[in-house]
């Protein structure tokens, strides 16, 4: 396993340098001009910032745990909130709770209940429509004509009714 990070690592360091600020070929090459640079500038402070804080981070370990010349409960005593705030990992879970699990938990009851009843409730109606209104022309077809004269007449009168209708509508 040591040996394919090896390899993942080098290679992603050598991707690092291809677009850099002194060496910007892929977003000239991709949009086919430098006005990338030009619109969002070199971004010179952002990272001699980044590196400043990450040198920073070096040199605190290297404080602690190199050199110790920083005990281990000094932090602790003398910021018992950060701590509290670093062990509970920024109350990132808590956060995350509160602004996306609990309204998608919400939103999913909600859609269920949707789906039971409204959508359900439609095609179950629809199946016992179909199944009344099979029936129904079960018994219909019993090969009397006056209960077809009764159907066409009817179906007339529907017809009658809708056209007519129609025009008040």
């Amino acid at each position: 396993m040591t040996i394919p990070m090896i390899v993942l690592a080098a290679i992603s360091v050598v991707a690092g340098f291809v677009e850099t600020p002194w060496n910007g070929w892929l977003s000239g090459w991709l949009n086919g001009s430098g006005a990338a640079e030009a619109a969002h500038g070199s971004g010179i402070a952002a990272m001699v910032a980044s590196i400043g804080v990450g040198a920073l981070g070096i040199y605190l370990g290297w404080l602690f745990f190199v050199k110790k010349s920083i005990r281990n409960g000094l932090m602790a005593e003398k910021l018992p909130g950060l701590l509290r705030t670093v062990e509970r990992g920024y109350y990132l879970d808590e956060l995350y709770r509160v602004i996306v699990v609990k309204p998608l938990r919400g939103l999913g009851t909600t859609l269920a209940a949707f789906d039971e009843y409204v959508i359900g409730g439609t095609v179950r109606m629809t199946g016992s429509l179909t199944t009344a209104a099979g029936r129904l022309a079960a018994r219909l077809s019993n090969g009397k004509v006056q209960t077809y004269g009764l159907a066409a007449l009817i179906g007339c009168i529907v017809l009658i009714v809708a056209i007519v209708g129609r025009r008040f509508w």
